[in-house]
């Protein structure tokens, strides 16, 4: 969750993408993270994807 006020998130990459539409799910539902169960939460732990020891101090 970013606090309020300003908040800048940049990135470099190369993205194959086949163009194709995503799948749709109207009965798909959003939930906020404060509501998400506790043993979800690991899912949302930095990865090696993203420079999380460059990312740490505003996060």
């Amino acid at each position: 969750m970013a606090p309020k006020g300003q908040f800048r998130l940049s990135t470099d990459a190369v993205v194959k993408d086949s163009g194709a539409p995503d799948v749709i799910i109207p009965t798909a539902v959003q939930h906020a993270v404060q509501d998400l169960p506790e043993e979800t939460l690991v899912f949302l732990l930095g990865s090696r994807y993203c420079e999380t020891d460059r990312l740490l101090q505003i996060a």
